[in-house]
C-alpha cells in the first residue's frame, strides 16, 4: 500500500473534475486484473480436481476389471504375485495422489493468501470473495472426499496385505504338508517295493508248487488209468462182460465249448441228440433208471474235439455210470 501515490495530498489545482474518473479507472483495472487472476486460478484448480477425480475413477475401474478378469484364471502362486504387483502399483498411485493433493492444497492455500491480501485493496469485493470462498470450501470438501477415498483405498490395501499374508501362510502350510506327503509316498513306495519282491518270491514258490501239483495230477491220472485197467480186468475175471444185448440203450454226451460244458442226451426211441443242461440230464436218466431198472445201458459219448481233460471226462463217466448204468450201478 505504501508504493501507491498519496492521492489525498494532491494540490487542489490538480484535483479537478478528472481526479475521480482517473481513480475509478485505476480501481476498475485493478479489480479486473484481480478477477481475471482469480478466475484463472480457480479454473486451473478446478481442472486439476476434475483430472484427479477422473484419474482415480479410471484407476478404480481398471483395478476392478483386472481383479475380475484375472481372479478366475490365476493359480495360487499367480494370485500371490498379482496381489503383490497390484499392491506395489497401488502404493505408487497412492504416493502420487498424496503428492498431487499436497500440491493442490498448496495452490489452494496460495489462492486463499492472494484472496486475503486482495481484501485490503478492494472492500467492495467482499461479497464476491465470500462466494469464491464458498467455492473453495466446496473444493476443500471434494478434497476431503478424495482423502476419504484414499483412506478407504489404503484400508483396502491393508486388507489385501492381510489376505496376502494369510495366503502366504497357507502356502507355507501346504508346502509342509506336501513335504510330509512326499516322505509318506517314499515310505509307501519302499513298502510296495518290498511287497512286490515278497510277492514275486511267493509267486515263484507258487509256480513251483503248481508244477509239483501238475506232476502229482499226472501221476494220479496214470494211477487211475492203471486202476481202471485193473478194474476192467478184474471185472472180466469175476463178472460177465458188459453188453448191450437185451438192454435199453441211452447215450449221454459231454463236450466243452468256449470253456463251458454242453450236455446232450439221445433217448432209446430217438435218433438224434437233444441239448439239455446237467440237471435235466440227471432227471431224464433217473426217470429211465426207475422205468427200466437193470436193463438200462448208458453209453458215454465224447466228440473228437470235446475240449475236455482226462480228469473231467473220467469224472463225468464215473458219475453217470455209477448212478444209472445197469453194470456199474449194481
Amino acid at each position: 500500500m505504501s508504493n501507491f501515490p498519496d492521492l489525498l495530498n494532491v494540490d487542489q489545482e490538480n484535483t479537478g473534475e478528472n481526479f475521480w474518473p482517473s481513480l475509478t479507472d485505476i480501481m476498475m483495472v485493478v479489480v479486473m486484473i484481480f478477477l481475471i487472476s482469480t478466475a484463472t486460478l480457480i479454473i486451473r484448480n478446478w481442472s486439476l480436481v476434475q483430472d484427479l477425480t477422473t484419474t482415480i475413477e479410471k484407476e478404480r475401474a481398471a483395478r476392478q476389471k483386472i481383479q475380475l478378469t484375472t481372479a478366475e484364471n490365476m493359480t495360487l502362486e499367480e494370485r500371490v504375485a498379482a496381489l503383490e504387483g497390484m499392491l506395489s502399483d497401488f502404493q505408487l498411485r497412492d504416493m502420487r495422489s498424496r503428492e498431487e493433493k499436497v500440491a493442490l492444497e498448496a495452490r489452494v492455500s496460495k489462492l486463499l493468501a492472494e484472496l486475503s491480501q486482495s481484501t485490503n485493496f478492494v472492500a467492495a469485493l467482499e461479497e464476491k470473495l465470500a462466494d469464491k470462498s464458498s467455492q473453495i470450501q466446496a473444493q476443500l470438501a471434494q478434497l476431503q472426499q478424495i482423502e476419504n477415498e484414499l483412506k478407504a483405498a489404503r484400508d483396502e490395501a491393508r486388507l489385501r496385505q492381510q489376505t496376502l499374508d494369510s495366503l502366504q501362510t497357507e502356502l507355507q502350510q501346504q508346502t509342509i504338508q506336501l513335504a510330509d506327503k512326499t516322505r509318506e509316498l517314499a515310505s509307501a513306495n519302499e513298502i510296495i517295493t518290498s511287497l512286490r519282491l515278497e510277492r514275486k518270491q511267493q509267486q515263484t514258490a507258487l509256480d513251483t508248487s503248481r508244477q509239483t501239483m501238475a506232476l502229482s495230477e499226472e501221476n494220479l491220472a496214470k494211477l487211475r488209468e492203471q486202476f481202471a485197467e485193473l478194474e476192467q480186468k478184474y471185472n472180466k475175471l469175476v463178472r460177465p462182460a458188459r453188453t448191450t444185448k437185451g438192454k435199453i440203450i441211452v447215450s449221454a454226451r459231454l463236450q466243452k465249448i468256449d470253456g463251458e460244458n454242453h450236455f446232450a442226451i439221445k433217448l432209446p426211441d430217438s435218433r438224434r441228440f437233444e441239448s439239455i443242461d446237467k440237471a435235466t440230464l440227471h432227471e431224464k436218466l433217473a426217470a429211465l433208471k426207475a422205468k427200466f431198472g437193470d436193463k438200462l445201458y448208458v453209453r458215454i459219448v465224447f466228440p473228437d474235439d470235446n475240449g475236455l481233460s482226462y480228469k473231467e471226462a473220467y469224472a463225468f463217466t464215473n458219475e453217470i455210470l455209477s448212478k444209472y448204468d445197469y453194470y456199474h450201478a449194481q
